[in-house]
């Protein structure tokens, strides 16, 4: 098996969405526009990888079940559907997901209240359905169900002193497999509203750090180097991008969108640059170096 066979592939499945997130990542690259339409030949050496069906709003996408047909019959060890969660707000389309094979369906919420979700997702209301869709998810899977329910946000300045709340209001959702928070990428709008929503990454660290007891050991915090998060946060519960993810699209596989890392002088030895890969350029010139050493 080659080592790329390994990589979680996260197949691009849709090209409508109905927010409009200040901070989308779909608009970052020719490639990404070009291959953003439905997937239709998957990867046929899965080898029991995790496939992820994303961008833009894989639900809105009629192929979707399709698709999740022929992972299945490829046999995709794990199949995943990133989602902000508003068609789960019909029922009927919520229970269709739910015994469609997938093994997790991923909602993206990124406030505990609508108006601050609903600044970042650009629609009035959005909120509210995504909140009724996890519910409905919640609610809809069956005891024996293996699917797994998952959240993610992304933190930013527009929720950064609020991110206590969400933390608080996922932990009280009963079911929940793994909560995200992701780092921002300076990618796609990312890039361009950078300088508006861009935070410090110790920033974000301390506002989910709000106690002095356990990590709860269903957290975990996407792309924020392990040396900024070390010791409030455990290194088990950072994740990062950097040899784990493919993206596939209608014209095969191409680059990864989350590039633009570069290596600091102190990267040099630490233990975690493997996996880390450094700081985003972008990241450096508006913040500088001041907050990262070798572990």
């Amino acid at each position: 098996m080659k080592t790329s066979d390994k990589k979680a592939v996260y197949a691009i499945a849709s090209d409508r969405c109905n927010n409009n997130c200040v901070f989308c990542t779909d608009f970052s690259s020719a490639d990404l526009r070009d291959n953003r339409s439905a997937v239709e030949k998957l990867d046929s050496r899965p080898g029991g990888r995790r496939i992820v069906f994303t961008a833009a709003e894989p639900t809105l996408n009629p192929k979707l079940f399709p698709l999740i047909d022929e992972a299945v019959r490829l046999g995709y060890g794990s199949i995943a559907v990133i989602t902000n969660g508003r068609m789960l707000a019909y029922r009927d389309y919520c229970a269709r997901l739910l015994a469609s094979g997938v093994s997790e369906i991923i909602v993206s919420l990124h406030g505990a209240r609508p108006q601050i979700h609903d600044s970042i997702t650009g629609v009035a209301g959005s909120w509210a359905q995504t909140v009724g869709g996890l519910s409905n998810a919640l609610a809809l899977r069956s005891p024996a169900s293996k699917v797994e329910i998952s959240v993610n946000a992304t933190v930013n300045a527009l929720n950064l002193a609020h991110l206590a709340d969400l933390k608080s209001y996922f932990l009280s959702l009963r079911g929940l497999k793994n909560i995200v928070f992701h780092g921002l990428l300076p990618a796609g709008r990312g890039r361009i509203n950078w300088r508006h929503l861009s935070v410090r990454y110790s920033q974000l660290v301390s506002a989910l750090v709000t106690d002095s007891g356990p990590w709860p050991v269903n957290v975990r915090v996407w792309d924020v180097p392990l040396c900024v998060a070390a010791p409030r946060i455990p290194e088990t519960a950072c994740e990062f991008a950097l040899n784990k993810t493919e993206m596939i699209g209608a014209g095969g596989s191409f680059a990864d969108i989350r590039s633009g890392k570069t290596g600091l002088a102190q990267c040099r030895g630490c233990s975690g640059f493997s996996v880390c890969g450094g700081v985003y350029s972008r990241y450096l010139k508006t913040y500088g170096a001041s907050e990262f050493h070798a572990l």
